[in-house]
């Protein structure tokens, strides 16, 4: 297939490439770079690209690529082409009734100032 085949397409669960990579983080330097690739490449296709922010995957959390990049702390390089890319992605929420704004502001803030720490790490049991 093409390439925009292979980067739009979706698996059983309708996970497209983004999901799986932002599922695993993008800590990872390979995956941080590939992340960013992909998030390029679909500058070229608007369309698609919003309609696959909007997948909520799998079905058990109905996450879209924002949640996952939110839960992964990802760096505003990827969050932000999440964001702009389809701002109704912000407000949806996933199986536990999370936006990825509360995702951010739950696990990723700095409880004193509200502001986006991207070196704190997530612990999901607090």
């Amino acid at each position: 297939g093409t390439l925009k085949s292979e980067v739009f397409q979706s698996g059983q669960e309708k996970n497209c490439p983004i999901h799986e990579l932002l599922m695993g983080g993008t800590d990872d330097r390979s995956a941080y770079h590939l992340t960013r690739c992909i998030l390029e490449f679909c500058k070229n296709y608007p369309d698609e690209f919003r309609k696959m922010l909007l997948i909520q995957s799998p079905f058990t959390h109905k996450r879209t690529a924002l949640h996952w990049a939110t839960w992964g702390n990802a760096k505003m390089e990827v969050l932000e082409p999440l964001a702009f890319g389809n701002p109704e992605a912000i407000v949806l929420e996933d199986a536990t009734g999370k936006t990825p704004v509360d995702i951010l502001r739950h696990y990723f803030c700095s409880s004193h100032s509200g502001n986006y720490n991207p070196n704190h790490v997530a612990n999901p049991e607090k």
